[in-house]
């Protein structure tokens, strides 16, 4: 959905301090009400995974699709009002989970696809910038040579406009 609205608001987001809204909403609209819902139940041992399941998951229940649409309608304001994958950046709890992940195998340098540049090729015509569905400075990751973000979703986007092939993926640590 994000990429739609991208067409209808293609504005950066502002990047900065306010990424970081992301890990405490995280915290508390998964974990906390998580927590006390095992613990209302009487523990982990109390609780059936499949309960409810015995004709598969549907949201065709009278009522679910308010839920669903009150997401769309939430996913939808924000993303026309904030701009690039706004939600992205403040909200979403897979995010959260990502990053985490990705800063552990940055920690251990296990090998995993990762972009890689070469500055003295890159000709500043900042479109790789202007492509990125994350509002990152990619120009800028480029001149540095640290193409490391922990914003990045790795889409390529970058890669595609990149004229002068300053910008690749590459597999390492």
């Amino acid at each position: 959905m994000q990429e739609i609205y991208i067409l209808l608001n293609d504005k950066n987001v502002r990047t900065g301090k306010t990424n970081l809204l992301k890990y405490p909403i995280f915290l508390f609209i998964l974990f906390i009400p998580l927590i006390s819902a095992i613990r209302s139940a009487g523990g982990l041992k109390t609780i059936d995974l499949f309960y409810y399941t015995d004709q598969g998951i549907s949201i065709a229940q009278q009522g679910s699709y308010t839920i669903f649409f009150v997401q769309i309608a939430f996913f939808t304001a924000f993303a026309l009002l904030a701009g690039k994958r706004a939600f992205c950046h403040y909200f979403c709890p897979i995010a959260v989970i990502l990053i985490t992940v990705r800063k552990i195998r940055d920690l251990f340098r296990w090998p995993a696809l990762q972009l890689s540049s070469d500055a003295g090729r890159c000709s500043n015509c900042r479109r790789c910038s202007a492509a990125c569905p994350m509002s990152l400075d990619v120009n800028l990751m480029v001149r540095q040579g640290i193409m490391e973000n922990s914003e990045c979703i790795l889409c390529g986007c970058c890669v595609d406009v990149c004229s002068e092939n300053a910008i690749s993926y590459s597999f390492g640590r």
